[in-house]
């Protein structure tokens, strides 16, 4: 259909003499390199916007204002379906295919109140060619009864149910959360609301589904005139303007008289006339905690000064170490919870949350009453000095966001486009300015008094209790065995699954090669990764590519007035900030302190401290002040060189001197109180029961405990793992000996690399001002320590996978998460590297064999393969599975006909997986805090050299089929072989008895964790095994 768009003589067609509006330009005051366009068509109603910013992405966000009164799921399944082909482009996956080649991905979200559809694409190349062909999915479905068996709701010819959608709502209908989420809407909610309902689709609601309603729901709300299409990147705004333009043309003139979803709804919900609880269970075998939220019903979405009150209330009530609530209920020897967090949902009028976790249950009836008498007290002796504080933070946060990612614009435009005039006014007033942060600078004592009573006092909330519990687990477990049964009993398997392979192969059309020959691939070349200017101290470590530069001319000219032999590499580009990330080896401390550091160390910005001058800090001045000094402050565990310590600061770019006394600060002067120790040790205590209900917090858990040594940081970083080392401390004095020694040990300066990075071209002393802090050191040793992987602690397991397997069970959750490892190369220049990931991308590129036969089929919402270099594991992953067994086996199969070159390799799919990999880097380095660390990492860190990026996807272009077949061969069939490979997996109770029988049938021996279970697991009825599918899988192999 769009292709032969411009062959149509507009002479001849009156409507493409019509343009789109232009609603509104911004130019906003606060980020300079930021423009915003808002179109509208006068004749359809469809809306665009471009927040126009220098990214090597493009990304796209199609925003659908999507309303229902029932838990069907209609709004959910729709996201699915549409992906399923349009009438114009009747291919299954087209978009997936089309997109890879385009260096583009797809994805999509449903919400209470919107769904929408993204696109991310290196450069806007791709992007443009993409755009109308995705439009036209959306409005233009086709929505066969063929795609909803596959996606929606299935029985297959084993009795199981199945379907993509259906195993997502599985895997989380029944956690805590969604369960509250659920809850909370009924109580704030009339029942006929849009707000009340589940948009995802409950279970029940999924099994009678039918396609009629879905095609009705479509008809109804998929319309030029409620959809938005707003798009973030390089773009030049009239090739735009051309492209939807044309577009628009295709489409019906707008109907007037319409509703707009929520705004012209007959129910209108509005504050709460009487206050409400309830208390609702979720399943699990822990009952020691549970959950506790206050809600209410708040300000009109476009009262925008109310909203942004709201937000800085959420700091002043929860900001770590200064938040009201955080002092009084937290930060105290009987914690009342883990944590306490506050959030919103910006519906028509704005839902507003405080919400407790964490909490023991025989605390949980009291709770909220606790909650409401500090809020009562602060409303009663507003504190004045903390609100100022807070405001500068939160205005800083979103100055910072805005420059860093212009996703934050793309955020609020969905808001404005749900709420707002439609005239462009409405994002010009929530975009142009942060005049909203001036007037609440300005509000006194007695309006936020006022504010927080007519808010959360006077206004009546609802409370809603969650509490852990056996029996619903056990009903649950029963019931789902029940209706296994039924099924089998009532149901005709035969003709179901006859039904089911006729689905798949109607929705399996090939898409004509000669269709995707008509689009040319992009230009990789004309992609724009973010870049910015380098420069290092004498003292940083040579990687022999040193920038003769300007900026290089300034760093060395300050550095010569003084002596700071320190390792400094600076960064410089446009900024309103600057950043500062030291880094620190854990290899130098003691293996038994490795366990602190995430669970106290990283708790350093919360305890007094003993200034050089000496000045006395209580806990409350240190977290006070360092939250009026920094936007960011932390210290964690890195991610991405996971056996570092990561001290991160980020301020203005005036209080650079500020920041870096504040890494000395964290370095020398720390006071490690015993009081304060004992309720950080509590919290991290009681926040496990929470970790030990997420399927893939225990399987990350499992995985590190069992393939890394005690001596890894990041091992000795799991909570779960650690969890009876931090029970058995007890002797608090010698714990704060043991604090002491674990930093004296920790920060050294030959093991301490420095990034700064922002506007460094205007510091004054970008190498000077840390002399303070160098001379804190007197004499300084060498060599610099080496960077350390987490490969130098590997068990025997983690260097050689062979017929081992972990089965832990976790009862909140109803699916499983499996990974799949064996071993893989741990150095970061290893030159296999590029041939195996571009394998690992060609295996699992979109719409290809994998991804058809596993999520397709419905075994598992998701599956991928990824090689981790950190740890030297190559992983084959089964995300929120329904059958892991079976897509354990059918991913097998298809590496099996590779490896054994029954089955070719495929140039086109080849060059989707080059195109794919290029995406994804755009994507990983989108935001210049990306980018630039990252070029960090790979150059100093990894010495993979400053030009890394432009190398690999060079070399990953260059790939041959003999190379994806060694590929496959070397690294990727070892995975399914017992002897080279290990399975660790989560399941629900239920399925863990069937799901331990298949594994030991496979080859690998089978270890119950026994740290996550208690002691009546074995309980499990013997026929479990065989209800689950797991034998009958077996049999009809």
């Amino acid at each position: 259909m769009f292709v032969f768009l411009s062959r149509i003589n507009k002479s001849e067609n009156p409507k493409l003499s019509l343009m789109l509006k232009l609603l509104a330009e911004i130019h906003p005051t606060y980020a300079p390199f930021t423009t915003i366009y808002n179109w509208v068509s006068p004749r359809t109603g469809l809306q665009v916007v471009l927040v126009k910013r220098q990214t090597p992405s493009v990304e796209g966000y199609f925003t659908v204002a999507t309303e229902i009164a029932d838990n069907s799921g209609c709004p959910h399944t729709l996201e699915h379906l549409v992906f399923m082909g349009s009438k114009a482009w009747p291919y299954k996956g087209l978009l997936d295919v089309l997109g890879a080649k385009q260096m583009s991905s797809t994805n999509a979200w449903t919400g209470q109140d919107q769904t929408v559809y993204t696109l991310t694409t290196a450069g806007w190349q791709g992007f443009s060619t993409l755009l109308p062909i995705y439009l036209d999915h959306l409005l233009n479905p086709t929505l066969t009864d063929d795609a909803f068996v596959t996606e929606v709701y299935h029985i297959d010819g084993e009795g199981q149910e199945r379907g993509v959608v259906f195993s997502e709502m599985q895997g989380v209908e029944n956690t805590s959360f969604a369960l509250l989420g659920d809850e909370s809407q009924k109580l704030l909610y009339h029942p006929q609301s849009g707000y009340a309902s589940n948009t995802g689709g409950l279970m029940a609601s999924l099994r009678t589904l039918d396609n009629e309603s879905i095609k009705k729901y479509h008809h109804e709300n998929y319309r030029a005139d409620n959809l938005s299409v707003i798009i973030t990147g390089d773009v030049e705004p009239t090739e735009l303007v051309n492209i939807m333009t044309e577009f628009d043309h295709s489409l019906p003139d707008m109907k007037q008289g319409i509703p707009r979803p929520f705004l012209d709804s007959k129910i209108q919900d509005g504050p709460l006339t009487e206050k409400k609880t309830s208390t609702f269970l979720f399943p699990d075998k822990d009952e020691s905690s549970g959950l506790v939220e206050l809600s209410w019903i708040g300000p009109p979405a476009t009262d925008y000064i109310s909203n942004t009150a709201l937000y800085v209330l959420g700091s002043y009530f929860t900001m770590t170490g200064v938040g009201k609530l955080q002092l009084a209920l937290l930060d105290v020897a009987d914690p009342l919870a883990t944590e306490v967090t506050f959030y919103t949902d910006d519906y028509l009028k704005a839902a507003l949350h405080f919400c407790l976790t964490g909490v023991p249950v025989e605390r949980l009836a009291n709770a909220g009453e606790e909650v409401m008498d500090v809020i009562i007290k602060e409303a009663a002796n507003v504190d004045m000095a903390l609100m100022k504080d807070c405001i500068e933070r939160r205005r800083d946060k979103f100055l910072l966001n805005a420059e860093n990612d212009p996703s934050t614009f793309a955020y609020i435009a969905i808001d404005a486009f749900l709420y707002g005039k439609r005239d462009g006014s409405t994002l010009r007033e929530w975009t142009e300015s942060t005049k909203e942060f001036d007037e609440l600078a300005g509000w006194s004592a007695d309006q936020w008094s006022r504010f927080i009573k007519a808010q959360f006092i006077t206004n009546l909330s609802a409370t809603i209790i969650g509490r852990p519990s056996r029996e619903k687990y056990e009903k649950l477990k029963a019931d789902k065995k029940q209706r296994l049964e039924d099924i089998r009993n009532t149901k005709d398997l035969k003709q179901l699954g006859e039904r089911l392979e006729e689905a798949k192969r109607n929705n399996e059309v090939p898409i004509p090669d000669a269709l995707l020959e008509t689009f040319d691939a992009p230009d990789v070349n004309r992609v724009k990764f973010i870049d910015s200017k380098s420069a290092s101290t004498y003292f940083a470590e040579d990687t022999g590519q040193k920038n003769e530069c300007v900026l290089q001319y300034r760093i060395d000219e300050d550095a010569s007035g003084c002596k700071v032999p320190l390792s400094i590499n600076f960064e410089s580009f446009e900024s309103q900030f600057v950043a500062i990330k030291a880094l620190f080896s854990a290899t130098v401390v003691d293996e038994d302190l490795l366990p602190l550091v995430q669970v106290l160390l990283s708790e350093t910005f919360s305890m007094p401290m003993h200034l050089d001058d000496g000045t006395e800090l209580t806990f409350e001045q240190v977290a006070k002040n360092i939250n009026r000094d920094t936007v960011v402050n932390k210290i964690s565990v890195n991610h991405s060189i996971q056996e570092m310590v990561s001290i991160d600061i980020r301020v203005r770019a005036a209080d650079y001197k500020r920041a870096i006394e504040w890494v000395k600060r964290a370095m020398f002067n720390v006071v490690w109180d015993v009081e304060r120790m004992k309720i950080f040790l509590q919290k991290h205590l009681m926040s496990l029961a929470d970790e030990k209900r997420e399927g893939s917090a225990l399987l990350t858990a499992a995985i590190y405990k069992d393939t890394l040594t005690a001596r890894s940081l990041r091992r000795q970083s799991e909570g779960i793992i650690t969890e009876e080392d931090i029970k058995g401390v007890i002797d608090m004095e010698n714990l704060q000996k043991s604090m002491k020694h674990l930093m004296e040990q920790l920060y050294q300066p030959n093991n301490m690399r420095i990034l700064v990075y922002g506007d460094i071209e205007h510091l004054e002393q970008p190498v000077s001002a840390w002399k303070e802090l160098y001379e804190r050191f007197g004499q300084i040793p060498v060599p610099y320590l080496p960077v350390p992987t987490s490969s130098l602690f590997r068990t025997e397991l983690g260097r050689d996978f062979s017929k081992f397997a972990s089965l832990t069970v976790c009862p909140a959750t109803e699916s499983c998460y499996m990974s799949v490892i064996t071993n893989a190369p741990t150095e970061y220049t290893e030159s296999d590297l590029p041939v195996l990931s571009l394998c690992c991308d060609y295996l699992q590129v979109p719409e290809g064999p994998l991804w058809k036969e596993v999520r397709g089929a419905g075994l598992a919402y998701g599956a991928r393969f990824y090689v981790q270099i950190e740890t030297g594991q190559l992983v084959c992953n089964f995300y929120r599975a329904t059958d892991a067994i079976k897509a354990l086996k059918v991913t097998q199969e298809l590496a099996e006909g590779y490896a054994s070159k029954r089955v070719p390799f495929d140039d086109e799919a080849l060059e989707r997986a080059v195109f794919s990999h290029v995406s994804d880097t755009a994507a990983d380095r989108s935001t210049y805090s990306a980018a630039i660390t990252q070029k960090f990492f790979d150059n100093q860190l990894r010495k993979r050299g400053p030009d890394f990026v432009e190398k690999f996807l060079d070399r990953i272009g260059k790939v041959t089929v003999d190379e994806l077949l060694f590929a496959i061969q070397a690294y990727i069939m070892p995975l399914f072989s017992a002897s080279t490979s290990a399975i660790f997996a989560v399941c629900h109770p239920e399925e863990a008895e069937g799901l331990e029988k298949e594994l030991q049938k496979l080859g690998y021996e089978v270890k119950i964790n026994e740290a996550a279970i208690d002691s009546d697991m074995d309980e499990s009825d013997n026929e479990s095994g065989s209800e689950s599918g797991f034998e009958s899988d077996s049999e009809s192999d």
